[in-house]
């Protein structure tokens, strides 16, 4: 046997392995999809010797298994889980996360990643499994020499048994399997036209239980495996652009020597451990389609679980269907009793001796007849007797015990889901009683919710992975921001340092680090809804000349949808961005607001000028105040200076007389 011959033979042995060890599960959420989306479904598997199409027994179906699961389903869709990527470490930037959720975005949109991501969320709420893949394809198939790709969301129907994962990974979002394989059906015409030179042989047949139309279908097997290699790698640096980068020996050869003229310089020499994806396509019989590498480093399938626990190293996954079927089964199979009885019983019936009805029979058989002529019966001497019925029948009445369980899986059922919105069952109930009775049928789903976020969030490491690999190029590529607005952006731009004069690389997503959460809020839509409703509630308490309205205004304007609004909001978005309250998002509102800003205004002039003549005119009433102090204080000064001469004077005075008088005294004494 040739070495292609044994790897698909034991890839045809790993499909029948890994969906064997499921095979119990997979036969339940068969009859879980089967039981509310195939007329009959409800009656497969239950009551099959006493209700089957040969006893001829009423099978009514009221479903009451459904709203429960387009409830849930119905909630994601308003509630849609948004992966969201932010930067992981210093050298990523808020700018490259930001490009890497608006690619995301556009990739998600135009490329049915919402189609995929619902069929999937709807497959697990009804049977506990759902599944969707990654994959890429050339931008344009027609142009030979464009060999831009994009990445795409490809839904996979009846994931629960077409999704067969490596049966040894246990986490909810299987990132620890080693390899999965999708199976995908075609008739032998579909599969005749596609390979009209291979030989139609199934890679697998997955059973068909309860499937009433036989179809030859033919399944073709798609894997993919993970592969860990370990090679060596040179590792390059460029000081000027700041990066490092590692080439292998096959890149590093085909690159060599444009690293060298852009001034990149070899570092180091190492060996690492490199995780690969491998695709195959097979058949029964041969390959279609030999291992080949992929972009990316995880598998592309992104497998959704529901309910799930491991019970005996046993995987056990369901959805919201499974444990409402008996209720469901038992409230049929009620109904359709009353409805039997209903339809033999009939009215009540009078019982006459034929004495009595002899010659009267057309009158008695006529129900429209306002009363019943009947022969009066005789005694034994002939004479009449009055007489009514002889007895009387009376229709079959309704089994109180059906009535009891009717009211029983009623009520279970109401506990289970939550039933009918509370505030359509009462009218009056308290906001906060409602609130209390949501979160309750919220917790109910709690679980199964974090199980798709999980696997939602590892859908984004995944994309992250794969858009590494294929957008190196430099392209134009759509991005679409938060607010649901999309424009085109130039992937691996080199621009200029306008401070160093060095080349710099711009929308690089092959480089960056990002962490992935998942956000789960009301769509973008509805957001905007009630962004308005809140600032129409703010500007009615406001008064037209508080600071705030003109704000509020442009805000409640930025938002509003309309025909015809075009010119108005583009004006109101200009005058935003004069005012500040917007950061431009273009080339040409940036420079429209530099425009702006080196425009001198003419009111503003005057406002300037104004201002300097005051300035002006405060310094020259500095300047005399000061004089008018000096003056004051020189005035003062003169002052004083004259009372010290008066007091100078007055103390030559007073010594003069003293030396006076002192003078007198001693002539005296020499007199004496």
């Amino acid at each position: 046997m040739s070495d292609t011959a044994e790897l698909l033979a034991q890839f045809k042995t790993d499909v029948e392995n890994d969906y064997d060890a499921t095979d119990d599960q997979r036969r339940a959420q068969n009859e879980d999809i089967r039981f509310i989306s195939v007329d009959g479904g409800m009656w497969e598997d239950f009551l099959t010797d006493t209700h089957n199409s040969e006893t001829k027994r009423a099978r009514l179906e009221l479903d009451i298994t459904s709203d429960a699961v387009f409830s849930y389903v119905g909630e994601r869709t308003l509630n849609r889980a948004s992966v969201i990527y932010t930067p992981d470490d210093k050298a990523t930037t808020d700018d490259d996360a930001d490009l890497l959720n608006g690619v995301y975005r556009a990739d998600f949109k135009d490329n049915d990643g919402q189609v995929s991501q619902d069929n999937s969320v709807l497959e697990t709420a009804m049977c506990g499994s759902g599944a969707f893949k990654f994959s890429t394809r050339f931008v344009d198939e027609e142009d030979p020499e464009n060999e831009n790709q994009e990445i795409i969301f490809e839904p996979i129907f009846n994931a629960f048994s077409h999704v067969v994962f490596d049966a040894n990974a246990k986490r909810a979002d299987k990132a620890d399997a080693k390899h999965v394989t999708v199976l995908t059906g075609y008739n032998e015409k579909a599969f005749e036209s596609e390979w009209p030179e291979l030989e139609a042989t199934s890679a697998y047949e997955p059973e068909q239980r309860f499937s009433w139309k036989e179809n030859d279908v033919v399944y073709v097997g798609e894997r993919y495996e993970i592969e860990k290699v370990k090679e060596k790698v040179q590792v390059w640096q460029n000081v000027q652009l700041n990066k490092v980068k590692a080439y292998n020996v096959e890149q590093f050869a085909a690159v060599e020597d444009e690293l060298k003229a852009l001034g990149w310089e070899f570092v180091r020499e190492r060996t690492i451990t490199r995780q690969k994806v491998k695709k195959s396509v097979f058949t029964g019989a041969e390959f279609i389609e030999e291992p080949k590498l992929i972009a990316g480093k995880y598998l592309p399938v992104i497998p959704m679980s529901g309910f799930r626990i491991y019970v005996n190293n046993e995987e056990h996954t369901r959805g919201i269907v499974r444990k409402l079927k008996d209720a469901n089964r038992a409230f049929n199979a009620a109904i359709s009793k009353m409805a039997e009885s209903s339809a033999s019983s009939g009215d009540s019936k009078n019982t006459y001796v034929r004495e009595q009805v002899k010659g009267c029979e057309d009158n008695l058989a006529r129900k429209d007849k306002a009363y019943n002529v009947i022969n009066a019966l005789k005694d034994v001497n002939g004479n009449p007797i009055l007489s009514g019925p002889v007895d009387k029948s009376m229709p079959n009445q309704v089994d109180p015990n059906t009535v009891a369980v009717m009211e029983v899986i009623s009520s279970f059922v109401q506990n289970k889901t939550g039933g009918m919105p509370q505030d359509t069952i009462d009218p009056n109930a308290s906001g906060k009683a409602i609130n209390a009775l949501r979160t309750l049928k919220d917790l109910n789903t709690q679980v199964m919710t974090d199980n798709i976020n999980q696997s939602l969030k590892h859908a984004g490491k995944v994309y992250r992975s794969i858009a590494g690999d294929i957008y190196t190029k430099t392209q134009m590529k759509k991005v679409v921001g938060i607010n649901g607005q999309s424009k085109i952006v130039q992937l691996n731009q080199t621009s200029l340092d306008p401070q160093s004069g060095n080349p710099i690389a711009l929308n690089d997503l092959s480089r960056g680090k990002f962490s992935v959460d998942v956000e789960v809020g009301p769509q973008y839509e509805s957001q905007k809804e009630a962004t308005i409703d809140s600032i129409e509630r703010v500007m009615d308490k406001l008064d037209r000349q508080d600071p705030l309205f003109a704000p509020l205004l442009s805000m409640w304007m930025s938002n509003i949808e309309g025909t015809g609004l075009d010119p108005i909001k583009e004006f109101n978005r200009n005058l935003m961005l004069k005012q500040g309250l917007v950061q431009p998002e273009t080339q040409e509102e940036e420079q429209m607001l530099q425009s702006v800003q080196q425009q001198k205004d003419p009111q503003e002039e005057l406002t300037l000028a104004a201002a300097e003549q005051q300035r002006a005119e405060a310094k020259n009433l500095e300047a005399s105040s000061v004089q008018k102090l000096a003056d004051a204080q020189l005035k003062k000064a003169q002052a004083v200076e004259k009372v010290v001469d008066i007091g100078i004077k007055r103390t030559e005075q007073t010594l003069r007389r003293l030396q006076g008088i002192q003078t007198g005294q001693s002539g005296a004494n020499v007199t004496q």
